[in-house]
């Protein structure tokens, strides 16, 4: 993802409540790989670019994901949650997500970053950042990326991040442009995942975002039927020149890639 907002994903038209497969290009990142005999493990090193804020992402040819969306203007997705038979509770609004969390400032980093290195660590295929590679990809930045934290005495426990990639609307008389968030990098650890995402769709709503995507990598599974997620019609392939990498399900992939 550029750092210019203005950057668009494709000349193509993204029907509402369908994740699209990007058309713009990877820039290439990792700097060095290591691997574990005992697991099989891949390790991405991200290199930090002056100009460039897009997830560097380079990974197996063994691995694969899917690419999924929930349209944030679905009210049903957002206002109403079915707990059973008979037996329904309105979401939160936006007011009350804020209760759960805050943007991310620069003295979290060094325990988010933590926080996030050590989820990471349970993955087959994983980046290796820096503290320094954390601030520059997650400090929160108008029209790029937005970063999260949930704090309980002190101390941060969960971690929501997502960015943002517009798309060029063609051929429409009055939209132009389809502002999409994806998610990026996300840790549940006290606070359960579909309501930890549910926040982050809240949030994007009031944020003007008309799409939001996810892949179906990490632990993202356990949020995506839940929120409304529907499945995009594309699949990513996933590619780490000509290291040696076992096959893998999404389920074992840390890595974000576009």
């Amino acid at each position: 993802m550029n750092s210019e907002p203005e950057h668009s994903q494709g000349e193509g038209t993204a029907p509402s409540g369908v994740g699209e497969e990007g058309s713009a290009s990877q820039k290439q990142g990792p700097t060095r790989n290591k691997k574990k005999k005992n697991r099989g493990r891949a390790e991405v090193a991200t290199a930090s670019q002056e100009n460039d804020h897009e997830p560097a992402g380079e990974s197996s040819d063994g691995a694969t994901s899917k690419k999924m969306a929930a349209t944030v203007d679905i009210q049903r997705a957002l206002e109403l949650l079915s707990l059973g038979k008979g037996k329904v509770r309105t979401a939160k609004t936006l007011e009350q997500a804020a209760v759960r969390w805050r943007p991310m400032v620069e003295k979290d980093c060094s325990e988010v970053h933590k926080l996030l290195n050590a989820y990471l660590n349970k993955f087959l295929l994983l980046p290796l950042f820096t503290l320094d590679d954390f601030k520059h990809w997650f400090l929160p930045r108008d029209g790029i990326v937005a970063s999260y934290v949930v704090e309980k005495a002190g101390k941060i426990t969960d971690f929501v991040s997502f960015y943002t990639l517009p798309s060029t609307v063609v051929n429409h008389p009055v939209h132009k442009t389809l502002k999409a968030a994806y998610a990026f990098y996300n840790v549940s650890t006290a606070t359960p995942w579909i309501e930890l995402m549910q926040d982050a769709l809240i949030s994007a709503k009031a944020q003007g975002f008309d799409v939001f995507n996810a892949l179906d990598l990490m632990d993202n599974k356990e949020f995506l039927e839940h929120l409304k997620f529907g499945i995009g019609d594309g699949n990513l392939q996933y590619y780490l020149y000509n290291w040696r990498c076992p096959e893998m399900g999404p389920e074992q992939v840390g890595l974000v890639l576009q």
